[in-house]
């Protein structure tokens, strides 16, 4: 495994031990007419696609690449929502909240573009 598989593998067990234990992170407040958890849910989940996309080398044919990253990590922001409703007593599914994990994928994909167009200077197709 290279070394950042396993910072998303950490990222991911980490993100999820945040998501099923809110009493670490407790209440939401206000941030210009959001909600300070819907924006750290967009960070978290950006942060989560990007590291997708870095972790696997997306490249080449990077489009077919980003939209299954972005699937992926959508796929568990909302298996996550899911999961609280399910096996939690103190959470509940919120779609806000998984909007947010959502738009934050998109996010994390886009910047990972930028990323490779510039820093890594990628010829994204």
């Amino acid at each position: 495994m290279t070394l950042s598989r396993s910072i998303l593998l950490i990222y991911v067990v980490i993100l999820a031990f945040l998501t099923f234990n809110p009493w670490i992170l407790p209440g939401s407040s206000m941030l210009v007419g959001i909600e300070l958890d819907k924006l750290e849910h967009a960070i978290a989940y950006s942060g989560m696609s990007f590291l997708i996309m870095l972790a696997y080398g997306i490249t080449k044919s990077s489009r077919m690449s980003s939209l299954i990253a972005f699937l992926f990590c959508s796929s568990i922001g909302l298996l996550f929502e899911f999961i609280q409703l399910w096996f939690t007593t103190n959470r509940q599914f919120s779609i806000n909240d998984a909007i947010a994990n959502v738009l934050g994928a998109l996010l994390g994909v886009a910047v990972f573009w930028g990323y490779s167009c510039v820093v890594l200077k990628r010829d994204l197709k």
